[in-house]
Parts: structure tokens; C-alpha cells; sequence
């Protein structure tokens, strides 16, 4: 049935050709990669490919969005590999999500490029400011849109929370650490492409919170830049 679609088709092979996935050979049958990767890995590339169609644009902004929303769903389910409680599929689909309604209001509002440049050098402002504009919030919106999409609870509650400067008040624990995993690979991005708010104390804060949380080591923080670089830049 997959290789009956070309999209599909085409979304496999190149995923398990990609580094990322590191096989270390190149396959061109789609029978054999549908296997190796699983039924997990393509449901969710089906469904990171709905999503990429639904907010497909050649906006600046639309596109600044869901180049960071690849890379942080790569580097979420990288984490999620050394906490037992979260699986690989959950952190993807919340990577993945997270910024949907962002990728929304990039849509909708012409003027968002200014909400992002502000949430790049302070992402504590991102939802003060696009409620100053706009009157809601893409933490809001995406959990709306993720519920519509009949997403699973932990992941339509983690986009509605990701944006909290600290998630210690949330009891369940499972639910913490996948905003952990979240706001760590949004950080460990923004180091990566040397963003200015990795180098704001506030910032700092924000999310030292979450890798504490983790109980992320430095050496497992660097060897999640080393991936998170040879994924970016190997394009």
C-alpha cells in the first residue's frame, strides 16, 4: 500500500537514507525500508506530511517555522531515547507539534515575522506579544488544532504547556518530562544557530528549568549538538 504512494514512498526512502537515521548505506527498495523503520516511524512521517500540506507556504516565516519544527521533533525523540517514561513516537508528534499554531498565525497574519523575530531574542515574550496583537496564542491555538487532529492527551496538553516557565507545579511526571524534552531541543537548536537568547540570563532560566528536569549532563547536551549540527547542516 505504501508503495503505492509516491509521497509516502518518497518520504520513506529519503528518511532512511538520511543521516539522521544513520544506516550507513543507501536503500532503494521501499519494501525493505517500510520494515526497518516501522510502523511508529511512518505513521508519523504520514502525518508530519498532512501537516506540512496543510501549512504549505512560501513565506518567510512559515518556513522559518517549520524548518526549526523539523529539527526539534529530530532532536525530542534523541532525548526522549534516554527517558524510559516517554517514547520515540510521542516526542516526534510533540516536536512536530508544538509550533503549529504558530505556523497558523504565520498564515493568517501577515505581520507574525516581527512576533518571531522578538520570541528569537526573548522566546519568554513570544506569548505576551502575540496576545498584545492578536488577543490569543500559538500554545493555544496548536492544542486546539492538535485535538481537532485527535491527537493523544500528553501531546495536545504539551503544546499547550510548553511555553511555561517552569512545569514543577505539573504532577504527572510523564507530562513534565516531554515539556522538558520540548523546551530542550528548542534550546539546544537556538545554540546551534546562535541565536541571541541563548546568551539572556532570563532565557537561561527558562530553559535550565527543563534540563535540570531531565537530568541532562553536559556531556549528553553536546553530544546532542554534535547530532542536532550533522542534522541541520546536512542538507
Amino acid at each position: 500500500m505504501i508503495s503505492q504512494d509516491a509521497a509516502i514512498s518518497g518520504l520513506v526512502l529519503k528518511t532512511i537514507n538520511s543521516p539522521a537515521f544513520g544506516m550507513g548505506r543507501k536503500f532503494e527498495s521501499i519494501q525493505h525500508a517500510s520494515v526497518l523503520l516501522g510502523l511508529e516511524n511512518i505513521k508519523n512521517l504520514v502525518i508530519a506530511s498532512a501537516l506540512k500540506h496543510v501549512f504549505d507556504s512560501t513565506e518567510p516565516a512559515v518556513q522559518m517555522i517549520w524548518e526549526d519544527v523539523n529539527a526539534v521533533a529530530q532532536c525530542a525523540v534523541w532525548i526522549a531515547s534516554s527517558i524510559t517514561s516517554i517514547a520515540n513516537d510521542e516526542a516526534y508528534l510533540a516536536g512536530l507539534f508544538h509550533k503549529s499554531g504558530a505556523l497558523l498565525m504565520a498564515k493568517r497574519f501577515s505581520d507574525y515575522d516581527q512576533v518571531l523575530r522578538i520570541a528569537k531574542s526573548d522566546p519568554g515574550r513570544w506569548i505576551e506579544e502575540e496576545e498584545r496583537r492578536y488577543g490569543t496564542n500559538h500554545t493555544l491555538i496548536g492544542f486546539i488544532l492538535a485535538e481537532s487532529w485527535k491527537l493523544p492527551e500528553i501531546i495536545c496538553l504539551t503544546i499547550l504547556h510548553h511555553h511555561r516557565e517552569s512545569c514543577s507545579e505539573i504532577e504527572d511526571k510523564k507530562l513534565r518530562e516531554l515539556i522538558a524534552t520540548i523546551k530542550a531541543a528548542n534550546y539546544i537548536l537556538d545554540v546551534i544557530l546562535l541565536r541571541e537568547s541563548t546568551t539572556a540570563s532570563d532565557t537561561l532560566d527558562f530553559f535550565g528549568n527543563e534540563i535540570n528536569e531531565l537530568a541532562l549532563s553536559s556531556d549528553e547536551i553536546e553530544a546532542l549538538k554534535d547530532k542536532m549540527t550533522e542534522f541541520i547542516f546536512s542538507k
